[in-house]
């Protein structure tokens, strides 16, 4: 269980961080023509990145706390946060 967490912690961690990074090209590329681009995108953006962050924070400290065998379940959960994440920024990606 430990393992497929991690496993599945990473690929949306590296999923949720490409997306974001193709969102935050495609808002720099558009910045110039204000018309299209919407500022709420671009502070939904930033607090989907800070959600990430303090999320990863709270994952570390939560790892150190809990007891070894409910690492797997905090791991398991993260990676569900992310998802979530994941999904919101892309659905924010194709609103652009």
């Amino acid at each position: 269980m430990a393992f497929l967490s991690f496993i599945l912690m990473n690929i949306t961690s590296v999923g949720f961080i490409i997306c974001h990074d193709h969102l935050a090209k495609t808002l720099i590329k558009v910045k110039s023509n204000r018309q299209f681009i919407n500022e709420n995108i671009e502070k939904i953006s930033k607090r989907l990145n800070s959600a990430f962050c303090s999320g990863a924070v709270i994952c570390s400290v939560a790892i150190l706390i809990v007891s070894d065998d409910y690492v797997p379940l905090v791991l398991f959960c993260f990676a569900l946060y992310i998802t979530i994440l994941w999904q919101k920024t892309w659905k924010l990606y194709q609103k652009i």
